[in-house]
């Protein structure tokens, strides 16, 4: 009677340590959403910069951004995929059509006051409190980085699956010098409204006002 029960002790063992194994399998499978177990994935949160003061979004404002990045060389369609400052809480969803590219990145910029949909609908510390998540499609959490303490236009990026502090902000280029140039040379539009037509330098003869004299001169 006592070996009986040993064996079926034995038994149990084995259906428990089974069924742990599969479910360890089956968290860490690639075709489960983004989710890979250790929380790297196809579609990442690839650069984060609170108090910005210096890069403009196409409006010309100064807002908080979140970048993503599609690490794969195919499409993804993200929609449905959101965003949050906390576990239970989603502050952007993108919408229906949203195809990231090959190794490509999308900017989210936050306005929580803004009411339109087209911004995340939280702001980010930069004193080191907060936390930013991106979800898939499932609801499922496929990437997060806690927000340390930073100063203003420190833009923090990821390197591989650590994150560190970089030296330029680079949004929706590579987090490199080369993006950074990239991102420059893409301000650098025929829409710029402003600038510089003529210069004068010499001291060649000039009427200014009126009154003639030597003097330089930008117009």
């Amino acid at each position: 009677m006592k070996k009986g029960k040993k064996i079926l002790a034995l038994l149990l063992c084995l259906v428990l340590f089974s069924t742990a194994l599969m479910l360890s399998f089956f968290l860490s499978r690639d075709d489960v959403g983004d989710f890979h177990g250790d929380g790297s994935g196809h579609i990442v949160l690839s650069e984060i910069l609170t108090s910005n003061r210096t890069y403009p979004n196409k409006a010309g404002l100064y807002l908080d951004y979140i970048e993503v990045r599609n690490t794969t060389g195919s499409p993804i369609d993200i929609s449905g995929y959101m965003l949050g400052d906390r576990p239970d809480s989603v502050g952007y969803t993108f919408p229906k059509g949203t195809v990231l590219n090959a190794h490509s990145y999308i900017v989210c910029w936050c306005d929580k006051e803004s009411e339109s949909a087209s911004f995340v609908k939280f702001g980010i510390s930069k004193k080191g409190d907060d936390t930013v998540y991106l979800y898939n499609g499932s609801n499922v959490i496929i990437d997060q980085v806690d927000i340390p303490a930073v100063n203003d236009n420190v833009p923090l990026i990821r390197e591989g699956n650590n994150w560190v502090t970089g030296t330029h902000a680079t949004p929706g280029f590579e987090n490199t010098e080369a993006g950074f140039d990239a991102w420059l040379e893409s301000k650098n539009s025929s829409d710029v409204s402003i600038v510089i037509s003529e210069v004068s330098s010499g001291g060649g003869f000039t009427i200014v006002n009126g009154e003639s004299g030597q003097t330089d001169w930008i117009e």
